[in-house]
């Protein structure tokens, strides 16, 4: 390989410079036999002790020749234009068709770089491209197959961790609270509405129709009037998995246990004014957050874009021709436009009316269950457009335990909504119960402030606090159902069951260790199960 190899690029040489002459980069320029002027080579260094010469961004070893005697370039890249110039040539000749050769990437010669077949360059002409890859066309499960693709889902989730098997699994709570020996020491208290799934997840900043935010529990699929210590325990539960989680010892998951219990009692004591202690830093956070979202912080979160459409992807799926007439109607009953549209009699003359839905691939232990996205626009007198997203919910009957002789309304959606209107007022006075195609969903408008409340990881002193204050959250929700002496008498039950100076009842602390044991072995069971399934 002597004198001069060409490199064929597209850059022109400055103005005035010879065609022969280095430019200021000391690389010499020729022409093509076809074509203006081009950058062809870069000149050798100087030093050329260790048999290398240098080509732009890549070096030839002469100790290493092709059979036909050219050097060749250790690594696949051309310059940066020509490896530009080269792609864009063979997409065009796979797409035209010309010739086998052309469609599979073959080069055979430097002609697709602007110079004929005499060119002489500083790399073998013959080499296989990659193509381009083709963008993915989304496919999307139809109705009839979506149950096969929300179990894998709801699988994996809740294969991530343990503190997301335990919330996805509520029947297998109750299942093996009624088997655990303290399950006969767990007393029982008030028949009042409960939220019946009540771990950390589930709870989180609400906003009501005037803008205020305040912490409530924002789930009620499992709402019934029952027992109010299943909710104690299912929270002690799961504060205890995040503990674990969060590699905290079990001394620090004893002191959650005796905090919560008094955040618990300083709520039903005074559920107006009682104090729930320092609010920890995870909620300050997050009600921060909260305070300061707006409708385009709602829209990037939960559709990925701001206008009023529903991006079609992972967690939106197309819904069919007859889904979309079923929830046009739905979403025109008088309950959704006064409750959850909150329209007065004056506007609902105006055209509102569905501009986007789909199906809403979401949550965890509710995968399988009937969801949709909507976007509603709400015109005004003036004629300007508003918009409200709208969460359509499938509701069906709890697998908590209702307390005996309960009397709850027989629809699974008018017992979420009573029971959020009873437990959660900000989130209660935007739901309202609507049915489709013989199923029954309830409906609530999403607010850009409604978020939850996530304990991945917190320190000893963050944990304590969260279990306090999240006990009185839950306690407030309970306390506001009782009379002054309903509460008195729940205290007094509270206490009762005591032991030393653990201020943790004892039946709640037996009830956390024995679950937190059955929910660690099935949680490994289905880890295991998974991967023999992958």
């Amino acid at each position: 390989m002597s004198g001069t190899s060409v490199h064929c690029t597209q850059r022109s040489p400055g103005r005035g410079a010879s065609h022969d002459a280095p430019d200021r980069r000391g690389r010499a320029t020729q022409r093509c036999s076809s074509g203006p002027s081009r950058v062809l080579s870069w000149a050798p260094p100087p030093d050329r002790s260790n048999g290398t010469q240098i080509f732009g961004r890549r070096y030839v070893d002469l100790r290493r020749t092709s059979p036909s005697g050219s050097a060749r370039l250790r690594g696949t890249r051309l310059a940066p234009q020509a490896d530009r110039h080269r792609r864009r040539a063979e997409v065009r000749r796979t797409r035209e068709g010309e010739g086998k050769g052309r469609a599979t990437g073959q080069i055979d010669n430097g002609s697709h770089l602007g110079c004929n077949s005499n060119t002489s360059l500083p790399f073998p002409t013959s080499r296989v491209v990659t193509a381009m890859p083709k963008k993915e066309v989304p496919s999307f499960p139809s109705p009839s197959n979506r149950n096969a693709v929300l179990t894998a889902s709801r699988n994996l989730k809740t294969a991530r961790s343990a503190h997301a098997y335990v919330r996805g699994n509520t029947a297998k709570f109750y299942d093996w609270l009624g088997a655990s020996p303290a399950s006969g020491r767990v007393p029982h208290g008030p028949s009042i509405w409960i939220c019946g799934d009540c771990h950390v997840g589930n709870l989180g900043p609400i906003a009501n129709g005037d803008g205020r935010v305040e912490v409530q529990i924002r789930d009620m699929d499992q709402a019934v009037i029952g027992n109010p210590a299943h909710d104690l325990i299912r929270l002690g539960l799961s504060l205890a998995t995040a503990a674990r989680g969060a590699d905290l010892p079990g001394v620090v998951t004893a002191r959650m246990m005796e905090e919560m219990v008094e955040g618990y009692a300083a709520a039903t004591h005074d559920p107006t004014s009682g104090d729930p202690g320092v609010e920890p830093d995870v909620v300050q956070s997050v009600k921060r957050r909260a305070l300061g979202r707006r409708w385009r912080h709602l829209a990037k979160e939960r559709l990925e874009a701001v206008e009023p459409q529903i991006p079609l992807g992972k967690r939106f799926w197309p819904i069919a021709r007859k889904e979309r007439v079923d929830l046009e109607a739905a979403l025109h009953e008088p309950g959704v436009l006064a409750t959850v549209l909150a329209l007065e009699d004056d506007d609902r003359a105006l055209d509102v009316h569905l501009v986007d839905a789909a199906y809403w691939m979401k949550g965890c232990s509710s995968l399988g269950l009937l969801r949709y996205a909507a976007i509603v626009a709400l015109p005004d007198q003036k004629g300007r457009m508003d918009y409200a997203l709208v969460d359509l919910k499938e509701a069906v009957a709890p697998v908590a335990p209702a307390a005996p002789g309960a009397q709850m309304p027989l629809d699974a959606a008018d017992r979420v909504v009573a029971a959020a209107r009873a437990l959660s007022p900000h989130l209660g006075m935007r739901m309202a119960a609507v049915r489709m195609n013989g199923r029954s969903l309830f409906a609530r408008e999403l607010a850009p402030q409604d978020l939850k409340v996530e304990l991945d990881q917190f320190n000893r002193s963050e944990a304590v606090k969260s279990a306090r204050y999240l006990a009185f959250v839950v306690g407030r929700a309970h306390a506001r159902q009782l009379n002054t002496e309903a509460r008195a008498a729940w205290l007094e039950t509270l206490g009762a069951a005591r032991r030393g100076d653990l201020d943790a009842p004892s039946w709640l602390w037996e009830s956390v260790v024995s679950l937190a044991g059955h929910h660690e072995m099935g949680y490994l069971e289905h880890c295991r199960r998974y991967a023999l399934a992958a």
